[in-house]
């Protein structure tokens, strides 16, 4: 896992020096996310949850111990925590109007697939994948609907019916069904797939080389951000996870998704549904940046 680690620190710092070199340009970065989030990994999603994803791993007997019904209650409950300090951390930061509702925003939902995707797949190999699909099975409509709703006051329905959902579902139904998928589409999907992590470490870094720290005046809602999303969020999870004795594969991506830094794109969602895209950027780099020591301290608990 050490050496996967370091392959995944070394295609981010790849990432982010073909954009700061100008390799990369702002455009080419986006593409390169559209092109990663709605085709390779939907790809990569359905073969795996196809060959996968069978009555067995689902577990569906199991209720929310099993995978399949409880990934997507752990990203509901991670949402509402992450809700529920926001609000009640909010005059601690100092903030009224829009960035007040910035800053709510981005305790709510974290980085739940950039970063998730490559970890999970380090700890548990391919069907690590899977799982980070089944949390965004709630994480992604709650996104599109309650957060867009918290900074623009409307629900944008259309937003989560995302092509990852759609391969996930299908993908699902065959590994549940037992059936037949011919093996040389398997097999595209599989190469098409492969680029999926490699990708979204690079794309990462590069939304990272996009971002400039500059404090300023927001060193005290930036203070609260990084205290309540790297270090109180994940040690809560961590005492739920301990105190109720939750089991694999829940405990690992209950903690891994609460331990994640804010949306590498939460500036550009900021700015498009009506937020503060100053604060929201900052707080992207610095969690980012910050979570390279808080992840892997808290991983290392279980």
């Amino acid at each position: 896992m050490t050496e996967r680690i370091l392959l995944f620190f070394a295609l981010t710092g790849l990432g982010f020096a073909v954009r700061r070199g100008g390799l990369l340009t702002h455009a080419g970065v986006r593409d390169l996310i559209r092109l990663n989030m709605d085709v390779c990994l939907p790809a990569l999603t359905f073969s795996i949850a196809a060959t996968h994803l069978t009555p067995e791993v689902a577990a569906v007997s199991r209720g929310l111990a099993g995978p399949l019904l409880g990934l997507p209650a752990a990203a509901a409950v991670t949402i509402a925590v992450g809700l529920a300090l926001g609000y009640l951390t909010a005059p601690l930061a100092g903030l009224t109007g829009k960035r007040r509702k910035t800053y709510i925003y981005i305790l709510t939902f974290a980085n739940a697939a950039f970063l998730p995707i490559p970890l999970s797949y380090a700890m548990h190999g391919e069907i690590g994948i899977l799982y980070v699909s089944l949390y965004t099975l709630a994480y992604t409509p709650l996104f599109w609907t309650l957060g867009t709703w918290m900074l623009s006051g409307k629900v944008r329905w259309g937003f989560f019916l995302h092509p990852n959902l759609f391969a996930l579902a299908l993908g699902a139904t065959a590994g549940m069904a037992g059936w037949h998928v011919p093996a040389m589409l398997m097999e595209i999907l599989r190469v098409l797939g492969g680029s999926a992590i490699s990708l979204a470490l690079v794309y990462a870094g590069a939304v990272l080389a996009e971002e400039h720290l500059a404090v300023g005046a927001d060193a005290r809602p930036l203070a609260a951000i990084v205290g309540v999303k790297l270090v109180l969020l994940p040690a809560l999870a961590l005492g739920a996870i301990r105190w109720g004795s939750v089991g694999e594969p829940i405990a690992t991506q209950a903690l891994l998704q609460a331990a994640m830094p804010c949306m590498a794109q939460a500036g550009l969602y900021a700015a498009r549904f009506g937020g503060d895209a100053g604060l929201a950027s900052k707080a992207s780099f610095l969690t980012a940046l910050l979570c390279l020591v808080t992840v892997p301290f808290f991983m290392g608990q279980l």
